[in-house]
């Protein structure tokens, strides 16, 4: 561990156990797990560097609140006496690291526009760092540097980061290229030292240059110039001076460690420029190599090194547990081995998107097999699961007992087999072969094993009589609290798991053939809801469904919060009236298999409700005060999603939005804006006093003649719920 005192053209000075001495950059990497310091390092000791943004303020302490004291430009020097949190210590007061750099800014500034959504801008290249503020949909940020995901911006004399996925461009200006055709990011490198331009003409300023050897990935290109980027810089260099690739395959990144002292290139030969060296045991990342050479990287360095001067962390071969198989594809080009090491025989290379079936796995590895059948090893890391949507797959039946196999090939692994009458999700065919889907399990079986099963899947969002017929047998078999409707809505869905957990299938919330064929099926089970006895003084989820159920039927209009009192015990008692039932005001089997039942029948208008814990109020038609609730509870459902513009659900929300899917659910079609709610729907009560559980509430936000920019659903206790827009909690929020 040494200390960096100061920097220059390549060469550090540097602090080791109290002596003194020079060492090269490239041979060091920064160690970011010591404790940074805000303490001012003694003068004359400080790390000189140059200022790297176009502008950047300095401030009086580490506080973009705090006074500006100077404003610096591009390549003004500077010497950087401390850091932490993003923030740098200079000479003149305190002003943003990213600002900063050891070498004077070499390339023209390049810009990007801020998507509709906004960015978060922040301090250091996470989101967890500070937060210095969001750039509004449409700015245009200059953007230093890429690296990764994120990217360097300035604005305003300030610098952060923020996602490169928070832009509608991305950084590069072109300039005279309209002739310039977009290609598929090729990667290529100079065939010779060749110079980077920041238009298409020689004649144009110089920002730069590559070394024979040296990669960069052509975006754009013409007849004679290429449009390239390399470490989140862009220009033009000449096409002629370019070749494609560099003649190593990517692979799934590994861990390796120098044999002995090894040097480093900028490019995959040895009469490239030596960058560096690395010493007996230390380790690298390889991420790309041929049967010579291998591109590895440490630390923030990258470059290329012999292969044969390199081992695997590990030349043991691991040992793996067997899993129950799943299907997984390559993330890049994957080498496989005969062993579960990279020190193993080479089987040869698995291509970007292959799929294989993963049969086990330890930490690192996992053997697989290939659609032929071939079993090797891979590393893990190279391997991404393949998750399939199965709300648009197809349905079929089993006319037979089907052998299903691990791949489309009868020499494959068997996974068992599927019974005949059995549905399952068919994702896609070849030939003859089908790839289906079973309880979250992905298997392939002869295509003429199955037949079409004629059912639709339905989900969140779906609406019509397929809905409603669902709705009614959940109902008659005791899964669905609520009414049908022909909505598929959140209570749909919770009947729909409720169903699938007691059948045994994958508890998605999605109806899709399987279920459907299981829950229409004679043999279906009913809700064991049925066979529970309640009674006053009992607590819990049971008691939840009772409580939603009376909701809906309109004999309880009370917050449904699973405490069985006296309001529930009086609405039980109600409902045992109706239905000729001894009204005692306990839930006992009987009561609970005739109110989960399709039998089950609402509340008379006219019946008289309980107002409050032990009383009696007036006549109020129940079915009113039930929707109030209805909506109350469904906006509730939403708590903790997110706030996005012009959105009405299922998964986020405006704050129209949210008040009119609340209202749809019980049949109230509302319009689409804050203002329309406000001024348009409903009727205008004359006081806050008179506001009711379920009512809009509507908010001026904005300085102008409009009352209503904001809309939201009142609870009761001064309460309401909304979907704000608040920058610190973007969400559906009470």
């Amino acid at each position: 561990m040494v200390t960096v005192l100061a920097a220059s053209d390549g060469i550090a000075k540097i602090s080791y156990k109290g002596n003194t001495g020079y060492a090269r950059i490239v041979d060091m990497e920064l160690n970011s797990t010591e404790e940074e310091t805000e303490e001012e390092m003694p003068a004359g000791e400080g790390q000189k560097g140059y200022v790297t943004a176009t502008k950047l303020k300095v401030y009086a302490s580490p506080d973009i609140d705090s006074k500006v004291v100077a404003t610096l430009s591009r390549d003004d020097s500077i010497t950087l006496y401390a850091q932490k949190d993003g923030w740098a210590q200079i000479a003149q007061g305190y002003t943003f690291l990213g600002g900063l750099g050891p070498s004077k800014y070499g390339y023209s500034e390049q810009t990007g526009t801020v998507d509709s959504e906004g960015a978060a801008v922040y301090m250091k290249a996470s989101t967890s760092s500070a937060r210095l503020g969001t750039a509004k949909a449409g700015t245009k940020l200059i953007m230093l540097d890429v690296n990764g995901d994120w990217v360097r911006v300035e604005n305003d004399g300030m610098v952060g980061y923020t996602l490169l996925s928070n832009f509608v461009t991305y950084p590069g200006t072109e300039v005279n290229g309209d002739d310039m055709v977009s290609v598929d990011s090729i990667e290529a490198t100079a065939k010779e030292k060749i110079y980077i331009y920041s238009a298409p003409a020689s004649d144009a300023e110089r920002i730069g240059y590559l070394n024979a050897g040296n990669s960069v990935t052509v975006l754009k290109k013409n007849d004679s110039w290429a449009y390239v980027t390399k470490n989140g810089n862009y220009g033009y260099t000449p096409l002629s001076g370019l070749q494609a690739g560099n003649g190593l395959d990517s692979v799934a990144s590994y861990t390796a460690v120098a044999k002995a002292r090894v040097y480093v290139y900028d490019a995959p030969s040895t009469s490239a420029t030596q960058i560096g060296y690395l010493r007996e045991g230390e380790s690298v990342t390889v991420s790309a190599k041929d049967d010579t050479w291998a591109y590895i990287t440490r630390g923030s360095n990258t470059g290329y090194t012999k292969l044969d001067g390199l081992r695997s962390a590990s030349d043991e071969s691991e040992d793996l547990k067997s899993v129950t198989p799943y299907q997984a594809a390559a993330v890049n080009n994957l080498y496989v081995y005969g062993q579960a090491s990279d020190a193993g025989e080479s089987l040869g290379v698995l291509k970007t998107g292959v799929m294989v079936t993963v049969q086990a796995e330890s930490e690192n590895w996992a053997k697989i097999e290939r659609e032929d059948g071939a079993i090797g090893y891979a590393l893990k890391s190279g391997l991404a699961k393949v998750e399939y949507d199965t709300s648009d797959a197809q349905s079929a039946i089993a006319k037979e007992d089907v052998t299903v196999y691990a791949s489309a090939s009868t020499s494959a692994t068997v996974l068992g087999t599927l019974k005949k009458g059995s549905t399952v999700n068919v994702l896609a065919t070849n030939g003859s072969w089908a790839r289906l889907e079973r309880n979250g399990e992905i298997g392939y079986c002869k295509k003429s094993s199955l037949e079409a099963a004629d059912y639709t899947t339905l989900k969140s969002g779906s609406s019509g009589s397929a809905v409603t017929k669902l709705q009614s047998r959940l109902e008659e078999l005791g899964y669905f609290d609520g009414v049908p409707t022909g909505n598929y809505s959140l209570i749909t869905t919770a009947a729909v798991k409720r169903f699938q957990a007691e059948a045994g299938l994958s508890e998605s919330g999605i109806a899709d053939a399987a279920t459907q064929s299981a829950l229409y099926s004679s043999s279906a089970k009913a809700s064991s809801i049925r066979s529970v006895s309640l009674s006053k003084g009992d607590k819990g989820e049971d008691v939840v469904r009772l409580q939603t159920r009376l909701t809906y039927l309109g004999y309880f209009s009370s917050s449904v919060d699973g405490d069985y009192g006296a309001l529930t015990e009086t609405a039980v008692a109600m409902y045992q009236k109706v239905m000729g039932l001894s009204t005692d005001g306990k839930a006992g089997s009987r009561t609970m298999s005739s109110l989960f039942s399709s039998s089950a029948k609402a509340c008379p208008d006219d019946m008289e409700q309980p107002s409050e814990e032990g009383g009696s109020g007036g006549s109020v038609a129940a079915p009113d005060k039930s929707k109030a609730e209805i909506v109350c509870e469904t906006a509730l459902a939403q708590l903790g999603k997110s706030y996005v513009f012009a959105s009405s659900g299922p998964n986020s929300y405006d704050c129209s939005g949210l008040v009119y899917y609340a209202y749809k659910q019980v049949g109230v079609s509302l319009s689409r804006s804050a203002q329309t709610q406000g001024y348009e729907d409903g009727t205008k009560i004359e006081s806050i006093s008179d506001l009711k559980r379920g009512d809009i509430v509507c908010f001026n936000t904005v300085s102008d003649s409009d009352l209503s920019d904001h809309t939201g659903i009142y609870l009761g206790n001064g309460q309401f719920v909304h979907a704000s827009s608040s920058k610190n909690f973007p969400h559906v929020q009470v």
